[in-house]
Formats: C-alpha cells, sequence, structure tokens
C-alpha cells in the first residue's frame, strides 16, 4: 500500500510540472499565433514563416511530451 501511495505521489508530482509547462506552451503558442496574425496584415511573410515555424516546434514539443506521459498515467489510473 504504502509504494502505491509513493507511485501516485510521485506521479501527482510529475503531472502537476506536465501541467504547468503544458500551460507555458499554450501562451506561448497563443502569443505566436497572435503574432502571425499582425504580421501577416502588415505584409511582413518572412516574419510568419518564422512564427509559423515556431508554432510548429512548439506543436510537437506538446505532442512528445504528453505521448511520453500518457503511459504513466494510464498505469497509475488503471485499476
Amino acid at each position: 500500500m504504502i509504494e502505491m501511495l509513493e507511485m501516485i505521489t510521485s506521479f501527482l508530482a510529475d503531472w502537476h510540472m506536465v501541467t504547468k509547462a503544458l500551460h507555458v506552451v499554450a501562451a506561448l503558442l497563443k502569443q505566436r499565433r497572435d503574432s502571425i496574425e499582425q504580421f501577416q496584415k502588415g505584409g511582413r511573410q518572412d516574419l510568419v514563416a518564422r512564427e509559423q515555424f515556431d508554432v510548429a516546434l512548439l506543436e510537437a514539443t506538446i505532442r512528445e511530451d504528453l505521448n511520453r506521459h500518457a503511459p504513466r498515467a494510464m498505469a497509475v489510473l488503471r485499476p
């Protein structure tokens, strides 16, 4: 029982950090998308392309992070 509680506590601590990181990445994505809109309005295609690259990189980072942590979450939650 103690091992299970330690595993759950560890998981929750890790999950909390993942959640915080995802909130930061979500804020960065919003900033980048807002920038893309402004740069498009200003005719700055060079800057649009750079921001689109950053968005793609951030989205890939989110996917990779979720894929890495999802199996552990399922293992802890599985009865």
